[in-house]
């Protein structure tokens, strides 16, 4: 075992202190695979990486940039992305062997080819997925949180809540719909 926390050597070391307070690394198991010879030439794996997930407030890309994969055998990793930097995240993760299999909110996932193989066939999925709109005025639609399905413990809204809320557009377009639907009762 090596430790997770160890320092990845890369050439672009500001993108990584730039990110530092913002940026989430979740490794969940990190082994090397190594023979038990002192001579590093002879290493006959490079140390696994179960899961990456990097928040880093728009630096994502930046750091990506730096990454040195080849150093890494890395399975998956969960990426924030935005409209603007998604193609750019996708130019530097795609050629490094990812594949892009799902969106979830705000969040991208992608699993290496190598894991890819370790999948199941047919994956099992919900039959249905309920969520509440943002904004909307109904409290009686069931909903269940897709990270639920990763068995997280505790109440995710109460716990988390919808970060989508704070984020001024968001707040203007709910409190824009809001004034219209009290309007629209008033008229009647």
């Amino acid at each position: 075992m090596i430790p997770c926390c160890q320092a990845i050597p890369c050439q672009p070391l500001s993108a990584w202190t730039r990110a530092r307070r913002t940026l989430r690394l979740a490794v969940r198991r990190c082994t090397n695979n190594t023979n038990n010879s002192n001579n590093n030439n002879n290493r006959a794996e490079t140390p696994r990486v179960d899961l990456i997930s990097l928040d880093a407030e728009g630096a994502e890309t930046e750091i990506f940039r730096g990454f040195p994969f080849e150093a890494w055998d890395i399975r998956c990793t969960g990426v924030e992305t935005s409209r603007r930097k998604a193609m750019a995240t996708e130019g530097l993760l795609l050629p490094q062997g990812f594949v892009k299999i799902a969106v979830l909110g705000k969040d991208a996932v992608y699993v290496s080819r190598a894991a890819m193989a370790d999948l199941p066939a047919r994956l099992q999925l919900p039959q249905n997925i309920n969520w509440n709109e943002p904004g909307s005025d109904s409290d009686t639609i069931e909903y269940m949180r897709f990270q639920r399905l990763f068995c997280a413990e505790g109440d995710l809204d109460v716990d988390v809540g919808d970060q989508r809320l704070l984020n001024e557009t968001e707040i203007t377009r709910q409190w824009a719909r809001t004034e219209a639907a009290n309007d629209e009762s008033l008229k009647s």
